[in-house]
C-alpha cells in the first residue's frame, strides 16, 4: 500500500488532524490475535492500552489494495455506522513499519459473538419464532439502512454477519463493488447459494448484469431461510457450476417443518427468479416487523385463548375414523354433587319445621345406601363453596353422620347457609334455636326463621303458577342460542345477545339457572342449556364435570347441539378423559342432525386429523357446507383457504368474497383480514383508509391481532394520521389484556390437574396403578410442566412371573401375577412433558379417623409428585424375532420416533408390515400396531399433537405407616423387568445391530461425527435416516420434456431391510463427451447410468446437443457410499395399485405415463457423498 497517491492519504491525515476520525496509536494495543480473514484483509482482536476495552483491527494486507478504496470504505463505515445492527466505525491505526508507512487499519467495533451461522448452531434450541423474527428483522433493517445510502452490499452471506450480545453486526459492505466486478470463480463458488442466480445466467450468455439492490434482496432471502435452519442452504452438496446451474433452473431449499407460513411467504418471494418480482428491502422490513410484533409469545397465548372461546382451538390429531359410536361412549360416572343436590332437596319436601333428628339421619343414610356416606363426607369437606353443600356438611355434624356429633360446629354451618339464603338451612336454623343447638334457646328467633323459610318456599311455589309463561321464555332463549352457535358467533358475542334478551324480559340469567335445574328434565334442551351454564360458568359456579353429564344425558334423546358441546368436551378432556374418535363420532351425529356448528367441527377435524384421517379437501366440503349455511368463522376459513391456495386454486375474489360474508355476520378475524386485503389489494383495489377503519373496528371487538395492527398504522401513519401516543395506547392495552391472560392460566393449570388427577393417591392392586378415588392434596399447589430433555427409555423382559418381585402391589411381592398383566417382552417409555406437583395435604387425608383398608380405599396407598406424560409402546415377540428383523424394527422405529419429535414428513405408505415379521406392537390401551406408517401416526400424537397420558410415577412415598420399599418410580403394566436402558444403547446393541462394510482400506474407518467406530463399526440409524430424509432415498428421479430433474412426488417403495452404508475413500478423475441434453443435464446433477436411459419408453425423447464435442472433466471425492440392494426393497402397495389401475385403462400407455411421472422414471441404487466442512 505504499507510494499510494498523495491526494488520500492527504484526505485521511487531514482527516485525522481535524479529529474528523479518531486516530490509535498501533503500540497501545495489546494480545493482538488474528480472529478471520477474506480476499483482501485479516482481522484481529486487540486489547487497548491497559484496559478490557476489546477493539476489531481490520488490517488490508492486498497488494492491489489501493488508499482510494480504504478512504471510500470508511465513508461508507462513517455513513451508517450510527445502526445498532451495522459494526460501527472507531478510527484508523498504522500497521506498516518505515518501509510501508502508509499501511492503514480500521479500527472498528469488536463482535465477539462468532459469525450468524455459529450462533444458530450453538443456540438453536434455546431460539424460539420470536427470537428468529428479530433476527430476520435486525438484518433486513441493516441492509435497508446501506440501500437508503446507495449501498448495495453485493456479499450477503453468513460469514459477513457477526453477532454481538445476541444482536446482528453487517460487516464488509465497503467492498461490495470490488467483489462483483471479480472475475474470480473461486471467490464466487464459495457463496453461490447466496448470489443472485442472474450473475450466473450474464456469465453463461456473457451479458453484463451488475449486482443491485434487489440482488441483496435475494441474499436476503437465503439468509432468512438460513435462521429458521441453522444449516447452510443445500447442505452437504459441493458449491460448484452444477449446483449454480440447478439454481439458476429454480432449484431453492425446501422449507423447514414447522415455519410459519407467513415467514415462508417472505423468504420466498425474496428469492424470486426475477429479479421484479422481489420486493424492496423495505418491504420485507415492514412485513418482518408486522410479523415480529403480531406473533410475540404474548400474541401466541391471547390467539390460542381467543380459539378456545369460540371451542376451534386446533390440536389433536388420531389417524383413525368409526363410524357408529353408540356403544363406545362413556356413560359419565356418577357425579357427588348431582347427588348431593338431590339429597337436599329430598331432606324437607314440606316448609314445616325441622323432622326430627332420627328420621332426618336415616333419611341421609337410606338416600346415599350407606355405602357412599364416607365418600360423600370426604367430598363436602373439600367442596364448601355452595350452600347445599354447607348445609349437608352442617347435618353431618349435627347428627355424627361419619364423625363425632358436633352441635356447635353444625350451629355455624347452617348459619352460613342462611346467610346465603338457603331455605333448608334457614329451616334448620330455626330448629336449633327453638331447641338450644349448638346456642341457647331463643323462641321468637326460630319462629322468625321458620317464617322466612315458609315465604322463600310460598315464593318458589308461586312462581309455578307462571310456569307456562317461564317455560316459553326459556325455550325462546334456547331455541335463540343454539341459533347464534350455529352462526358461529363468538363467546362474547353470544352473551351480549343472551344479556339483551334477558333483559328484554326483565329475568336474570340466575333466575333461568334455578329454574332449568328444577325443570331440566322436562325437555332435553333444557338439559342440554343448563350443561352450558355449568360449562361457561355463567348463572352458576363453573363446573366442567357436570356440563359433561347434562350433554351427555341431552344426546341420549338426540339433541343435535348437544352431540356438538359432547363432541368438545371429548377433545378436550372437560369432564371426562380426552378421546378424540369420540369426539369426531359425536361431530358426526350432530351433523345428522343439521347441526351447522357440528360441520364446521368436522372441518377441524379434517383439516387437523382430529379422530380421523387428515383430509384438507374434505376439511374445505365441510367448511363449504357451514359457511354456506351462515357460519361466519366457517366463512373467515373459505377465505383463508382460497387466499392461500389451501386445497384449491388461489382466487383472491373468492377470498375476499367469503371475507364480507364473515365480515358482515360480525367475525373479528374476517373484519381484520378485509382490512388486509383493502391494505394489501387482494380481491379488490387499495384503499388504506379502509384498512385502518376496518382494523379499529376489529381491535375495538378485542381482536388482538387488530390491535396490533391498528397499534402499527398509527406508529407508521398507515390509512391514519402518524399519533405515537395513540400507539403507544393499544401497545399498552395489549399489556393489560395479557395480565389479564395470566389469571386465565390459574384455571387452566386446576384443569390439567383433574384431567390427570396430580393431587390423588395411588392405588396398586397388583396390575394397575389407579388415582385414588378422593383427592389428597390441595388444588392451589405448585404445578409445573416441561418438554422431557431425556431419552426414550426401554424395559426388557418384563412381567415375567417367575420374578419375585411385582411393582404394582402393596409390598412389591409377586405372590402371583394377575392374568390382566400383558404377558410381553418389552416396553419403550416415549416420555414428552415432565410434571411435577406440590400441594399441601388435605386435612380430610390428616384427620382421617376410620381404619387402614378403608383409608386405602380412598386416598390409595402411595403419593408421586413427579410425573412424566407420554406414551408406552408394548413389544410382542421379541425374543423370538431373527435379527434380520429386529434390525428392521429398530430401523423404523427409530426413524419414526425422530421424524416425529422433529416434525418432518416422513414418506411411509400405510403397507402393513411383512406377514413373517415377528414382533408384535400395541400401545398401552390394546391397541395393535400393524405398519410403519401407523407406527409414525402413534409417534406424531405424542410429540406433534400432545396426545399424552401419565407413563412413569416418580418421587414416590409412603401415605401411611406402611413400612414397605417403594421405588424411585413405577410405570403403568410394568409389573418388574430385568434391565433398564436408553433408547440409544438399546439400539446400538452389538450383537443386534447391522454392521457397516468398510471399503478397501480398514485403516480408513475413524470415528467421524458418531457415524463410525474403530473396530467394530455399527451402524448408526439416526444419521442414516438423516440421510434417507435429506437425499430423498425413498423417491425417484423424475425427468421432464425440458429434461429437467428433480425428485418424485410419491414414495414408490419401501424398505424390507435397512441400506447399508460403507465407508469409502475414493478420488478419481473422469472424461466424459455427453452426446444429448438430457446426457448432458444428467451429469450436471452428478447422476450416472451403466444402462441407456432413453431406451426406457416414459422418459421423453431427447435432442442432440448441438456441441457435440464438448468435453466434461469430473473430479469425485466419494466418502460414504449408500447401498440400496433390490433385495432390501419392495414396491408400495399404493404404488401396485396404480400400476394395476393403469394397466386396466383404457388408455394404458398414457396412464402409466402418469404413474412414473408421480412415483419417478429412475431410481438410485448406489449413491455416493461427502462430508463438507
Amino acid at each position: 500500500m505504499d507510494n499510494q497517491p498523495n491526494e488520500w492519504v492527504t484526505w485521511i491525515e487531514e482527516a485525522i488532524y481535524k479529529e474528523h476520525i479518531n486516530y490509535y496509536e498501533y503500540k497501545d494495543f495489546h494480545d493482538i490475535q488474528e480472529i478471520g480473514s477474506g480476499g483482501f484483509s485479516k482481522v484481529y482482536r486487540a486489547y487497548w492500552k491497559n484496559t478490557d476495552r476489546c477493539f476489531a483491527l481490520k488490517d488490508f494486507f492486498e497488494l492491489g489494495f489501493n488508499v482510494k478504496q480504504l478512504v471510500s470504505e470508511i465513508k461508507f463505515l462513517r455513513a451508517v455506522d450510527f445502526h445498532e445492527n451495522i459494526i460501527k466505525f472507531y478510527g484508523i491505526t498504522k500497521t506498516g513499519d518505515d518501509k510501508n508507512e502508509n499501511r492503514y487499519a480500521i479500527v472498528m467495533e469488536y463482535a465477539g459473538g462468532g459469525t450468524l451461522l455459529n450462533y444458530l448452531k450453538n443456540n438453536y434450541d434455546k431460539l424460539n419464532w420470536n427470537d428468529k423474527y428479530n433476527l430476520a428483522y435486525q438484518l433486513a433493517s441493516a441492509v435497508s439502512c446501506l440501500h437508503d445510502k446507495g449501498i448495495i452490499h453485493g456479499d450477503l452471506q453468513p460469514s459477513n454477519i457477526s453477532m454481538h450480545l445476541n444482536k446482528i453486526k453487517l460487516i464488509d459492505f465497503g467492498l461490495s463493488k470490488r467483489v462483483k466486478d471479480s472475475d474470480s470463480t473461486n471467490m464466487l463458488f464459495g457463496v453461490i447459494p447466496y448470489v443472485d442466480p442472474k450473475l450466473f445466467d450474464s456469465r453463461i450468455k456473457y451479458r453484463k448484469y451488475s449486482l443491485n439492490e434487489k440482488s441483496d434482496v435475494y441474499s436476503v432471502g437465503i439468509l432468512l431461510w438460513v435462521i429458521s435452519s441453522a444449516r447452510l442452504p443445500f447442505y452437504p452438496e459441493i458449491y460448484d457450476v452444477a449446483l449454480a446451474m440447478r439454481i439458476l433452473q429454480g432449484l431453492r431449499e425446501k422449507v423447514v417443518p414447522n415455519t410459519p407460513d407467513d415467514y415462508v411467504k417472505i423468504y420466498t418471494i425474496c428469492w424470486d427468479d426475477e429479479p421484479d418480482n422481489r420486493p424492496t428491502i423495505d418491504q420485507v422490513v415492514l412485513q418482518l416487523r408486522q410479523l415480529m410484533i403480531s406473533s410475540t409469545d404474548l400474541q401466541i397465548q391471547k390467539d390460542r385463548y381467543q380459539r378456545f372461546s369460540v371451542e376451534i382451538y386446533f390440536s389433536e390429531c388420531l389417524d383413525a375414523r368409526i363410524a357408529d359410536i353408540s356403544d363406545l361412549i362413556e356413560k359419565p360416572k356418577n357425579d357427588l354433587s348431582i347427588v348431593i343436590d338431590e339429597l337436599v332437596d329430598s331432606i324437607f319436601k314440606k316448609p314445616n319445621k325441622g323432622k326430627e333428628e332420627s328420621a332426618i339421619k336415616q333419611h341421609i343414610l337410606d338416600f346415599t345406601n350407606k355405602n357412599k356416606i364416607q365418600e360423600i363426607y370426604n367430598w363436602l369437606l373439600n367442596n364448601q363453596d355452595r350452600s347445599n353443600y354447607i348445609f349437608l356438611l352442617g347435618c353431618f355434624y349435627h347428627h355424627g353422620i361419619e364423625t363425632r356429633i358436633n352441635k356447635q360446629k353444625a350451629f355455624e354451618l347452617y348459619q352460613k347457609t342462611a346467610v346465603l339464603g338457603n331455605s333448608n338451612g334457614i329451616n334448620m336454623l330455626g330448629y336449633c334455636y327453638e331447641n338450644g343447638i349448638g346456642t341457647s334457646i331463643n323462641k321468637q328467633m326460630a319462629t322468625e326463621l321458620y317464617q322466612k323459610a315458609e315465604n322463600l318456599k310460598n315464593v318458589k311455589h308461586d312462581s309455578k303458577d307462571d310456569s307456562k309463561i317461564a317455560s316459553t321464555i326459556v325455550s325462546g332463549l334456547v331455541d335463540l342460542f343454539i341459533k347464534i352457535t350455529n352462526e358461529g358467533k363468538a363467546r362474547g358475542q353470544r352473551r351480549s345477545i343472551i344479556d339483551d334478551y334477558l333483559s328484554l324480559h326483565d329475568i336474570t340469567i340466575e333466575g333461568i339457572y334455578k329454574w332449568l335445574y328444577d325443570n331440566n328434565k322436562a325437555d332435553p334442551s333444557y338439559g342440554y342449556f343448563l350443561g352450558y351454564l355449568y360449562f361457561s360458568g355463567i348463572g352458576t359456579s363453573l363446573n366442567i364435570d357436570k356440563a359433561f353429564v347434562y350433554f351427555y344425558k341431552a344426546s341420549l334423546d338426540h339433541q343435535a347441539i348437544s352431540y356438538y358441546y359432547l363432541g368438545i368436551c371429548y377433545e378436550f378432556g372437560f369432564g371426562t378423559k380426552i378421546n378424540k374418535k369420540l369426539a369426531f363420532g359425536c361431530y358426526e351425529r350432530s351433523v345428522k342432525k343439521d347441526s351447522v356448528a357440528g360441520k364446521f367441527a368436522l372441518g377441524i377435524c379434517y383439516e387437523k386429523g382430529i379422530g380421523t384421517v387428515k383430509s384438507e379437501s374434505t376439511a374445505m366440503y365441510w367448511y363449504q357446507k357451514a359457511a354456506d349455511s351462515g357460519h361466519a368463522i366457517a366463512q373467515y376459513y373459505v377465505g383463508n383457504f382460497y387466499q392461500f391456495g389451501v386445497s384449491v386454486n388461489i382466487d383472491y375474489n373468492k377470498a375476499f368474497h367469503y371475507y364480507s360474508l364473515s365480515a358482515n355476520n360480525e367475525c373479528s378475524y374476517s373484519i381484520n383480514m378485509l382490512g388486509y386485503c383493502y391494505l394489501k389489494g387482494i380481491g379488490t383495489s387499495i384503499d388504506k383508509t379502509k384498512a385502518f377503519k376496518l382494523y379499529l373496528k376489529a381491535a375495538n371487538m378485542n381482536n388482538k391481532i387488530a390491535q396490533c395492527n391498528v397499534a402499527i398504522c398509527y406508529e407508521d401513519g398507515v390509512g391514519t394520521k402518524k399519533d405515537p401516543e395513540k400507539a403507544m395506547e393499544w401497545y399498552k392495552k395489549l399489556d393489560n389484556d395479557y395480565n389479564e391472560f395470566e389469571g386465565k392460566e390459574v384455571e387452566t393449570k386446576k384443569q390439567i390437574i383433574q384431567q390427570w388427577k396430580l393431587n390423588h393417591g395411588l392405588f396398586l392392586d397388583g396390575y394397575r396403578i389407579q388415582p385414588s378415588k378422593q383427592a389428597v392434596l390441595a388444588y392451589d399447589g405448585d404445578l409445573d410442566i416441561s418438554l422431557y430433555k431425556g431419552d426414550p427409555v426401554v424395559y426388557i423382559n418384563i412381567n415375567d412371573p417367575d420374578s419375585p418381585k411385582n411393582l404394582l402391589c402393596l409390598n412389591n411381592d409377586n405372590n402371583y401375577l394377575n392374568d390382566a398383566l400383558k404377558q410381553l417382552d418389552m416396553c419403550i417409555n416415549f416420555p414428552v412433558a415432565e410434571i411435577t406437583y406440590e400441594a399441601n395435604l388435605l386435612d380430610s387425608v390428616s384427620q382421617f379417623a376410620g381404619d387402614k383398608e378403608k383409608f386405602h380405599e380412598l386416598y390409595g396407598h402411595i403419593l408421586a409428585n413427579k410425573f412424566l406424560a407420554g406414551g408406552q409402546l408394548f413389544v410382542k415377540n421379541f425374543t423370538l424375532t431373527p435379527s434380520k428383523q429386529i434390525n428392521i424394527f429398530k430401523f423404523y422405529l427409530i426413524w419414526a420416533y425422530n421424524s416425529a419429535k422433529n416434525n418432518e414428513e416422513i414418506p411411509f405408505s400405510n403397507d402393513p408390515f411383512d406377514g413373517h415379521f415377528l414382533p408384535r406392537l400395541e400401545t398401552s390401551n390394546g391397541e395393535e400396531i400393524k405398519s410403519p406408517k401407523e407406527l409414525f401416526n402413534w409417534m406424531n400424537n405424542l410429540y406433534q399433537d400432545n396426545m399424552l397420558d401419565i407413563i412413569s410415577y416418580n418421587n414416590l412415598r409412603t401415605l401411611s405407616d406402611d413400612d414397605f420399599e417403594t421405588l424411585i418410580e413405577k410405570q403403568p403394566g410394568i409389573a418388574n423387568y430385568e434391565e433398564k436402558l436408553k433408547l440409544e444403547e438399546w439400539i446400538m446393541r452389538e450383537y443386534e445391530t447391522t454392521k457397516v462394510e468398510i471399503a478397501n482400506n480398514a485403516e480408513a474407518a475413524v470415528i467421524d461425527e458418531g457415524l463410525i467406530s474403530t473396530k467394530k463399526a455399527y451402524f448408526n440409524y439416526v444419521n442414516l435416516i438423516t440421510w434417507i430424509n435429506d437425499f430423498h432415498l425413498l423417491k425417484g428421479l423424475t425427468i421432464n420434456e425440458s429434461h429437467i430433474i428433480g425428485y418424485s412426488k410419491k414414495a414408490a417403495i419401501n424398505f424390507i431391510e435397512a441400506p447399508k452404508v460403507n465407508l469409502s475413500n475414493k478420488s478419481y478423475f473422469e472424461m466424459t463427451n455427453p452426446t444429448t441434453q438430457l446426457e448432458e443435464n444428467l451429469l450436471i446433477n452428478n447422476i450416472f447410468s451403466t444402462k441407456n436411459i432413453r431406451s426406457f419408453p416414459f422418459i421423453k425423447s431427447d435432442n442432440d446437443l448441438s456441441d457435440k464435442d464438448s468435453i466434461h472433466l469430473i473430479v469425485k471425492h466419494e466418502r460414504y457410499e449408500i447401498l440400496i440392494n433390490r433385495n432390501y426393497i419392495k414396491p408400495s402397495e399404493e404404488f401396485n395399485n396404480a400400476i394395476e389401475k393403469a394397466l386396466n385403462n383404457m388408455k394404458p400407455s398414457n396412464a402409466l405415463q402418469n404413474v412414473f411421472d408421480e412415483y419417478g422414471h429412475l431410481f438410485p441404487f448406489k449413491n455416493y457423498f461427502r462430508k463438507i466442512s
